[in-house]
């Protein structure tokens, strides 16, 4: 079992070593529809489509500062990305996509025989990490599984959630990978997150979580006290509209104006799917084919299919809370 780690360990560095660690980013908050976005990149034969890795146990990326909590030491952050970036080429989890589509990078036969058929097991993928040492529910592709000869053209999606900290970091230190804003018009995200977290979680506890993210905010930037105003008095519906600009407006002040930083909203890709797609596949600078148009064509939103409708009560809870701070943000433009 030795002697099979090891080879297996020096046949993944020899192929880390090939790999050009070229990336990008999807980041936002959720209920947004960043799962259809990274679906949509999914369908590129270069992409290695990564779900939320900062959230899979060892995985590098969750070894970093909570990225919607103001950072300790920026410079240290952006150095301790790299190494995560660098940590996590060829790696998957069970959170990621396995096997659904045709990749340059992975032998065909092996992906239709194995990869749809143990790869996308959770049992599999864990047994896998135990037996080389990857850790945790991040797990490294096997050199076997894999053509060689095209790991250097490998293009790595991360989508992340709710990490403006992290993005603030990377935009303050020219850090030139593209990163893809995902939005969704705040009354619609806030109809949609109330279903979701705020009906099947104590009111309470959800207010602290948002409060403390926006008190370490205030606390050391006086642009976001000026903002938040008491925090304390606020209604959970109300910490979370304003959870949702803090997040979202920092992203946008960071990026605005930068050529490796692009906005999509939700409905705009409702709107116009096949457009949207190819215009930000070049933004990444991948290949566009109408085979990927058509599949974009085919792709069906069942998560948010049927719109969410708030109760009478939140709905007026969220008007007000959005015509309190959504006209004097940044943000106000975009919807």
């Amino acid at each position: 079992m030795t002697f099979a780690r090891d080879r297996f360990a020096t046949s993944c560095e020899a192929l880390r070593e090939l790999a050009t660690h070229n990336y990008f980013v999807i980041v936002g908050s959720g209920r947004s529809g960043s799962n259809r976005l990274l679906d949509m990149f999914d369908l590129s034969p270069r992409t290695l489509a990564r779900n939320e890795a900062d959230q899979v146990d060892g995985s590098p990326f969750s070894t970093l500062p909570r990225g919607n909590l103001p950072l300790p030491d920026s410079d240290q952050f952006v150095d301790d990305w790299q190494n995560a970036i660098d940590s996590s080429v060829l790696c998957q989890s069970v959170r990621d996509r396995i096997a659904e589509h045709p990749k340059v990078y992975i032998k065909e036969p092996l992906r239709k025989l194995i990869g749809r058929q143990f790869f996308r097991r959770n049992r599999v993928r864990s047994a896998i990490g135990s037996v080389f040492s990857i850790g945790g529910d991040e797990w490294r592709l096997p050199g076997w599984y894999l053509n060689k000869a095209c790991v250097d053209q490998i293009v790595n999606v991360y989508k992340l959630n709710s990490c403006a900290s992290w993005m603030r970091a990377l935009f303050d230190a020219n850090v030139p990978a593209k990163i893809i804003h995902n939005l969704r018009e705040p009354h619609q995200f806030m109809a949609s997150w109330y279903h979701r977290y705020f009906e099947s979680q104590e009111s309470d506890r959800v207010a602290r979580e948002n409060k403390v993210i926006l008190t370490a905010a205030a606390q050391r930037d006086s642009f976001w006290a000026d903002r938040c105003g008491d925090i304390a008095s606020m209604s959970t519906i109300e910490s979370q509209v304003m959870l949702w600009t803090y997040i979202n407006e920092s992203i946008h002040l960071a990026g605005r104006g930068k050529p490796n930083y692009r906005t999509v909203t939700y409905q705009q890709i409702d709107d116009a799917s096949m457009q949207v797609s190819k215009d930000l596949y070049a933004f990444v600078g991948l290949e566009w084919t109408e085979d990927i148009g058509e599949r974009v064509a085919r792709m069906d939103n069942k998560l948010f299919k049927k719109r969410s409708e708030l109760s009478s009560d939140a709905e007026r809870e969220v008007d007000d809370a959005l015509a309190k701070y959504l006209p004097q943000s940044a943000l106000a433009q975009l919807f």
